[in-house]
């Protein structure tokens, strides 16, 4: 305590600090100015560091006592102090929708059975972990949880990814970008829950293998409370935001999807970052434009309409980064080389 005061009284330097309140003891997240060694730093606060962050950001999660949070976000070293919050991933369970995405439209063209060479970029899925499948590109996966290992224990991520990239074939289901290589970053655990610092650690390994997988998208399912500063985190000491926009700055364009809450999506991240794609969840029960057809689940909502519970954009803001895609009853890839509904 007396050291942790001195230090305090001593002063740094530098940028502005995180903030000058008081903070409460907890597990906490700390972004430091570029330049600043981390480890010295927690040496000199008598921190032990649980997750180093060096790619997405310079930084690293620890569990602080009250003295030490509030000298922390009082050090002029500091970028970000943010509390380790629950991430949850956003699913919800109906009955069926059409078995493609309209990925028969220009420029995909598929829907053909027939799966032609892809060119394009690979996807970095930020989830529960992805599970191999024949019917999909699985190139890599990576494990951000202290316990378990990459596999999905979950099964959203694998879900996500046949949404995402499913093969054209004459089987399953087709993919927005079918054939896309995907890289699993496991962030969540079996029930589909993780914190901020596993999903900063998954956008961590992201910035720092994008180059070298050709990552052009990174795809977030999964969000918590909070709000945008418009400033990527440095008014309002988000370490997040922090991370993904210097993500983004390398050309990766970050998706992330509004959630589930019937709710303003300007109070969810990360999709309420104007630096983020954000998807609002609709309903499409043919696969086709013109809200023609009738429900296939059983529900009040109409075809090409938003679904009752998707949160929303309310801000122009918000409106300028939203779209609306099929999310309600999707069929997709599940765990066991199977297909099925999530």
């Amino acid at each position: 305590m007396v050291a942790v005061a001195a230090i305090l009284l001593a002063g740094v330097v530098g940028a502005a600090p995180a903030s000058a309140a008081t903070r409460a003891a907890g597990n906490y997240v700390i972004g430091l100015a570029d330049g600043v060694d981390a480890a010295a730093l927690a040496a000199r606060y008598g921190v032990d560091i649980d997750d180093r962050y060096t790619a997405a950001l310079n930084g690293f999660a620890a569990s602080l006592t009250a003295a030490e949070a509030t000298a922390l976000a009082n050090d002029r070293r500091v970028s970000a102090l943010t509390a380790d919050v629950e991430v949850e991933g956003f699913a919800q369970a109906d009955t069926p929708t059409p078995k493609t995405v309209q990925a028969d439209k220009p420029p995909v063209n598929a829907g053909d059975g027939v799966q032609t060479a892809l060119t394009g970029p690979a996807v970095a899925v930020i989830d529960s972990g992805v599970n191999p499948h024949i019917d999909y590109n699985l190139v890599k996966a990576v494990n951000c949880l202290g316990t378990s290992d990459e596999r999905d224990g979950n099964g959203h991520g694998t879900g996500v990814s046949g949404y995402i990239a499913a093969y054209d074939n004459d089987f399953g289901t087709v993919g927005v970008a079918p054939g896309a290589p995907i890289y699993s970053v496991r962030v969540m655990d079996a029930k589909n829950k993780g914190t901020l610092s596993s999903v900063l650690c998954g956008v961590d390994w992201v910035v720092a293998n994008a180059a070298t997988y050709n990552i052009k998208v990174a795809n977030m399912s999964l969000g918590f409370e909070g709000v945008d500063d418009g400033n990527c985190g440095y008014s309002n000491s988000d370490a997040l935001h922090q991370s993904i926009c210097k993500l983004t700055s390398q050309g990766v364009v970050v998706v992330s999807g509004a959630g589930n809450g019937n709710t303003d999506l300007g109070r969810v991240l990360p999709g309420s970052y104007d630096e983020v794609l954000v998807a609002t969840n609709m309903a499409d029960y043919d696969g086709k434009p013109g809200g023609l057809a009738a429900s296939t689940c059983g529900l009040a909502t109409k075809d090409d309409s938003p679904w009752a519970n998707t949160n929303y954009a309310v801000s122009a803001a918000d409106k300028a980064h939203t779209l609306a895609a099929p999310g309600t009853c999707p069929y997709t890839t599940l765990k066991g080389d199977r297909f099925g509904y999530i």
